[in-house]
């Protein structure tokens, strides 16, 4: 019983033994044939990349090889600038300069560019990359002549242009706020323009001082127009400039807190130099800026603060001029396009309900169009 319990042990020994060398066998095979076929692979390669081409050659294959090597790297046709280079005296026959992402490794471009190479027949002779890693600088070449550079530029993280817009709101003060609440609790950015002098001017300085909302002096200066009776407080060409001052004055007092001062109407008395130099005096000694209406196209407004040191600005021109929805809404449009080219304008329109209504309908289409809503204050200078 014994010696077939032993002979059974044996020929388990046996078998697992068999097993164990055969698999070992065929291992050391498998790893023969690996090794064997590996090192041929690499005889070919190796002989692949010892290829030198001539160097125009050279130049030639790489101008079309490094094309789709680049587009691995997100880098376009428009990206490629390829040009003959004013290098060509220090042997550099062709220069590229390339934009490539700003998260694009610089390391892993020159592994592949080192590749490509040696791949056509030559090989990257030198590389720098600048101290704020945002470039690389390559110099290929073929048989130890350089043929080829190649300036690898980042594109830098796109800075959003910033596209301003301030709107004022004009003639504040003829009526009640009820309607400047609708805009104004839409934006607290809205600047009023509040006229001095008139029934419902305290009531508009203490909503937009208790609201946070800006406001400026809207003036009121003579016009040409027969139509149009001087107001109250109106500064007049005949004015002295003590007269003017006084005016001034006054006006501020009586709409307390405001920044600066626009004009009203005044189509006559902005383009009169003498009294715009008397104005602007006046609110440059007060630190107050000023909004040049356009009143009139021969305005001497805007010139005159420049030139004597006052903030300022000046308007395109009136929203609402033409009283109706669809007029208001082609002047808005063509505003904002021109916002979007210069990078700042004033919108400025009258205390209408029709002006108000198509101004809040408008407010997110600012936002959409990327027109960052800012208070005057912010625009002049």
């Amino acid at each position: 019983m014994n010696r077939k319990k032993n002979d059974s042990i044996t020929f388990l020994v046996l078998s697992v033994v068999l097993a164990f060398a055969a698999f070992s066998t065929a291992g050391i095979a498998v790893y023969l044939w690996y090794v064997s076929n590996h090192q041929k692979a690499l005889q070919n390669i190796t002989q692949l990349y010892t290829v030198q081409s001539d160097p125009k050659g050279f130049s030639e294959e790489l101008s079309t090889a490094i094309r789709p090597i680049l587009s691995e790297f997100g880098v376009s046709k428009k990206d490629i600038k390829y040009a003959a280079s004013k290098l060509a005296v220090n042997g550099i026959n062709y220069s590229y300069s390339v934009n490539i992402p700003s998260k694009t490794s610089l390391t892993l471009l020159n592994y592949k560019v080192n590749i490509l190479a040696r791949k056509i027949g030559g090989k990257v002779m030198s590389g720098s990359e600048s101290s704020d890693s945002q470039s690389l600088t390559l110099i290929l070449g073929t048989r130890a002549t350089p043929t080829d550079m190649i300036v690898f530029k980042k594109n830098l993280s796109p800075v959003t242009k910033q596209i301003k817009a301030a709107i004022i709101i004009e003639d504040v003060g003829l009526q009640p706020v009820e309607n400047l609440i609708r805009i104004c609790n839409s934006s607290q950015k809205i600047t009023l323009s509040i006229l001095p002098f008139q029934r419902y001017t305290e009531q508009a300085v203490k909503f937009a001082s208790e609201n946070n909302i800006p406001y400026i002096l809207d003036m009121p200066f003579e016009s040409k127009s027969l139509k149009e009776r001087p107001q109250a407080g109106s500064i007049l060409t005949i004015d002295s400039e003590t007269e003017i001052v006084e005016k001034l004055t006054r006006a501020f007092k009586n709409v307390k807190g405001a920044q600066g001062a626009n004009n009203h109407l005044g189509s006559k008395a902005v383009e009169d130099i003498p009294v715009m130099e008397s104005v602007m005096n006046f609110l440059k000694s007060n630190n107050y800026f000023f909004v040049d209406t356009k009143a009139s196209p021969e305005s001497a407004g805007f010139k005159v603060s420049q030139r004597i040191g006052v903030k300022s600005v000046m308007t395109p021109g009136y929203i609402d001029n033409e009283g109706n929805r669809t007029a208001i809404e082609n002047r808005i449009e063509m505003f904002s396009n021109q916002a979007i080219e210069k990078g700042s304008i004033i919108i400025i329109g009258h205390d209408r309900p029709i002006t108000i209504s198509v101004l809040k309908k408008y407010l997110p289409i600012f936002e959409q169009k990327g027109i960052r809503l800012v208070r005057v204050a912010d625009i002049v200078k």
